[in-house]
């Protein structure tokens, strides 16, 4: 029967088989992430306002009415509002990630700053519906006809991006591998969502989920580099941070390869 670890090792080959010398094997931790600051003030908001209802309805529990403020405020910070404001971070970075390509400092300053107050003028619609009116309502109907059109559309956009910003990183591996950041026998799996989803399975299935994280990390720092390469290429500068990008991809190059590795060692001993 042949060797169950060789048979492992002939199917990862289809994905990945790049040289280990091709890779340093320096390792180092992942710079914090910055991108859920809205998702934590809103957390903390939504709890602010909670305690808030309950502390009123804890003191006035005896009135049949006092349930229904704080039912409302559950609704309200449970159901319908933990992506608000992350909503409108994202509103926000629309515009800031319109400029990137931008070479003219108006163009720059003009769609930041839109981007900015339509995220303003959103949230005070929505301050607005809660402190304007009779209509306990009214802030349920402001919320489906002009929060969920945002949400959906934001939706749509980002898929949209996300599209483009596949073909951009498609278009650009070649390259990638020509200079030696990527293997050569990568570019078709890098390319393809689907042969990314199957690659990671795969690296999941015989070598476990630490190294299953490895590879979607090497996945997701190649197509940082392929952005920040196709984002050079446009606007003409951004070289020192293309570099440190390409050594981020050789970190999580080496740390796939340690990971398989370290993992493979433990399954040959117990084969």
């Amino acid at each position: 029967m042949p060797d169950s670890t060789q048979s492992r090792t002939g199917e990862l080959r289809d994905f990945s088989s790049a040289p280990a010398h091709v890779f340093p094997a320096f390792r180092c931790s992942q710079p914090p992430r910055l991108d859920c600051a809205a998702a934590g003030f809103a957390f903390t908001e939504n709890i602010l306002y909670l305690g808030k209802a309950m502390t009123t309805f804890a003191a006035d529990a005896s009135d049949p009415h006092a349930v229904g403020p704080l039912v409302a405020t559950v609704l309200l910070r449970m159901v319908l509002l933990p992506f608000f404001h992350p909503l409108m971070a994202v509103v926000s970075a629309t515009g800031i990630n319109a400029v990137v390509g931008e070479r003219g400092p108006g163009a720059r300053v003009g769609l930041a700053l839109c981007a900015l107050l339509v995220a303003i003028a959103l949230h005070g619609i929505w301050d607005w519906s809660g402190l304007v009116g009779s209509d306990p309502l009214l802030i349920f109907e402001i919320y489906g006809a002009v929060l969920v059109p945002v949400f959906v559309t934001m939706l749509i956009l980002a898929l949209v991006l996300r599209r483009r910003a596949g073909r951009l990183v498609a278009a650009f591996l070649p390259a990638l591998a020509r200079d030696g950041h990527i293997d050569p026998v990568e570019v078709s799996t890098l390319a393809s969502l689907g042969q990314r989803r199957r690659w990671r399975k795969t690296v999941r299935r015989w070598w476990g989920r630490s190294a299953a994280r490895a590879t979607a990390r090497y996945q997701a720092e190649a197509s940082r580099l392929g952005i920040r390469a196709t984002h050079a290429q446009a606007t003409g500068h951004g070289e020192d941070a293309l570099d440190d990008q390409a050594w981020t991809v050789a970190e999580a190059r080496a740390d796939l390869s340690m990971a398989i590795t370290g993992t493979r060692s433990s399954v040959e001993q117990t084969v």
